[in-house]
């Protein structure tokens, strides 16, 4: 696979949980099977167990991710968009869309209070509060 992103997530009781991002697999120009995966980790045995894989709901590869403080999992990839996620079990629950025609790939994602903030391979700063955007550069 190509480049993987890496949340901690919080855990209970001796296990780790932790959420893997995946820009995907490149063939013949072509980037398929990027995904988020939720992991449980043994810390003492180094054991790692796949709890659930989303695969290909971003329309490109998965940049980065990072947890929100109300509790969800952002995703955010070179399709434009930030993707909401339950961290249970990855499954999107909202989209966070920049509404251009043409919207730049995302590099990174944060999340501040109720505020979702994104850069832009371009080199913008994208805004989310709620679901309304807001551009800097």
């Amino acid at each position: 696979e190509n480049t993987v992103s890496v949340c901690g997530l919080q855990s209970e009781g001796d296990s780790l949980r932790v959420a893997t991002g995946s820009a995907g697999i490149a063939s013949n120009n072509v980037i398929s099977n990027h995904s988020v995966r939720i992991w449980e980790v043994n810390p003492i045995s180094g054991e790692a167990r796949l709890l659930s894989k989303v695969s290909n709901d971003h329309d490109g590869p998965v940049r980065d991710l990072a947890l929100t403080s109300v509790g969800m999992l952002a995703s955010c990839s070179n399709d434009g968009t930030v993707k909401l996620r339950s961290v249970d079990n990855g499954e999107c629950l909202s989209t966070l869309a920049f509404l251009v025609q043409e919207p730049p790939m995302l590099l990174s994602v944060a999340s501040v209070g109720d505020v979702t903030v994104a850069s832009a391979e371009d080199g913008h700063v994208i805004l989310w509060v709620g679901e309304e955007s807001t551009t800097i550069q």
